[in-house]
This record gives C-alpha cells, structure tokens and sequence, in this order.
C-alpha cells in the first residue's frame, strides 16, 4: 500500500481553496515528473458533495426562502470522508503506472482535500498531514463573493445573514475565538472586545499590586497597535494575535498569519494565486522530507 500524504485545504468562502488545489496539484505532478519519479496525486472536491437542493437535511430560512448552504448538514461530509478512505486503501498496483514506483526509495502518494469545512469535520481532519486554513478579511470576502455565480444564486442578505457569520463560528472552532482581528469586520471585533475583557477581569482578579506589571495587560488598544508592534506586514484589515495556541508562521511572507495546532493560517488577499501556491508548494516539499516519505 502507498505511502500517503493527505494534505488539507480549508477556510473562508472566495479565499482561493481551489485554486491553491489545482495549481498545487500541477506543482507538484511536475516536480515528479522532473524527479523520474511515478507519485498517485488525487484531489477531493467538497463542493462534490453537496446535498440536492430538494434534500430534506437542508436547514430551510423562511425570511430569506432560502437553504443555509453554510452548514454541515448541507454537505455529506460522511461520504467525503469515505472516499478519502477509498483513495487511500487502492492497492499499489491499481494506482500507479508501469514506471518508478518510488520516490527516495518510498512510494508516495499525495492527496489534497479542498472545502470550507474539511477541518472541521473531524474524521477527515484526524487524516491530514498537512492543513492549511485560508482567511480573507470581511470586506474583501464580500467584494470577492460578489463578483461569483452560485446555484442556488445568493439571495439578498444571504452573506450578512449566513455566509459570514457561519465563517466566523466555523473558524472559531478551528483556532479559538480572539485571535483573528479584522477591522472590516464588526462581528469579529465584538468578539475579540469580549475575550479581552475576560483577560482583564482575570488578570485583574489574580495579579500581585505590588507586582503589577502593565505590560501583562490586554485591552483593545493594545491589539490595535500590536500589529505595528510586530511589524505585520498583511492586508491592512486582517492579522492574527501571536500568542498562546498561536505561533509565528515562517516562510509564507505577508501571507503567513500563525500557525495553531499545526493548521498553516494564510491570508488569501495579499498575494497572488500563484505566488501563493508556489509557497505551499515548497511547504509541502519540506514536510515530505521531514516527514521521511522521501
């Protein structure tokens, strides 16, 4: 059976998570094509398995007539899962082609699975090697999720009423609450307004006066002014607090946000598709190697 890395793609709707698969995928059949080297690379769609619209799973909003397409239960994320676990368990044989079956001396296969909710549903998360998570600013998602067709087409209010703020608790349960600021956004700032003051009642409760250090405190001018701090260098609207479960993400540029549980956080609109591939790409690269599937 091969060796498989599985790497997931997920995150805000319009952010470039197919994009990234397809060139991704193109990257890197030409890079083993270049090696001499015979790599199965397989693809999952999420948008695959959306349910029929007529399917009595959906979530039905009267006041917009409309499905909430933004759930899980919008999705057989069962069935993504299944099929995943299919392309993993082909036999060596019905996989690869006559030709170099290995790669350093490992066969390896490669499988990308794209969509908002990948990382979310466990089982398909627990199968990830590699995760990266994409992110856009409020303003540029909906500027973006404008220009898009879509079947069923959004109806008006669609995006304020399900779209985002579906993004935002989905998101949350992928790296906490707090830790992404987005100016452009309201709904984000109140939440991060609100960890804050829990940080404060905390520290306010637990500190020393006579070892008060001011520096320990958070509050919502803090974090506006972190970002110069840090010297951050990503859209203007969105950055990330490093800190805690958060750490720095090196070797992405202005579009590594953080690293949380090992998930890559990439901001989707400050460089281009292709660039941003290309860094993923040669991500992808040295975890193989790190890895020790090469």
């Amino acid at each position: 059976m091969a060796s498989w890395l599985i790497i997931g793609i997920s995150g805000v709707t319009c952010g470039g998570k197919t994009s990234l698969a397809v060139q991704l995928k193109s990257l890197l059949t030409k890079y083993f094509l270049s090696q001499k080297c015979v790599v199965a690379i397989s693809t999952i769609s999420q948008d695959d398995y959306f349910l029929k619209a007529d399917d009595p799973r959906h979530v039905y909003l009267p006041s917009l007539d409309h499905n909430n397409w933004e759930l899980p239960t919008a999705v057989d994320l069962d069935a993504m899962y299944k099929t995943s676990q299919d392309i993993i368990s082909v036999k060596n044989d019905e996989t690869q082609p006559e030709g170099k079956h290995d790669f350093k001396k490992k066969l390896l296969g490669i499988l990308l699975i794209e969509g908002f909710l990948v990382l979310n549903h466990k089982p398909t998360r627990s199968l990830c090697h590699m995760s990266y998570y994409l992110v856009l600013s409020r303003a540029i998602c909906l500027s973006r999720r404008l220009c898009r067709s879509y079947d069923p087409p959004d109806v008006p209010g669609y995006f304020e009423d399900c779209v985002w703020p579906e993004h935002v608790y989905r998101r949350a349960e992928i790296f906490g609450k707090g830790k992404l600021v987005d100016y452009s956004d309201p709904l984000c700032m109140n939440e991060l307004s609100q960890c804050l003051q829990i940080a404060d009642s905390i520290i306010s409760t637990n500190k020393n006066p006579e070892q008060h250090d001011p520096s320990r405190e958070s509050s919502l001018e803090t974090v506006v002014t972190q970002k110069e701090k840090l010297g951050v260098k990503t859209d203007s609207d969105l950055f990330m607090r490093i800190g805690g479960n958060v750490l720095p993400l090196e070797g992405f540029g202005k579009a590594g946000l953080g690293i949380v549980d090992g998930i890559r956080i990439l901001n989707g609109g400050v460089i281009g598709k292709e660039e941003l591939a290309e860094l993923v790409f040669k991500d992808v690269l040295h975890e193989i190697e790190r890895l020790n599937f090469g």
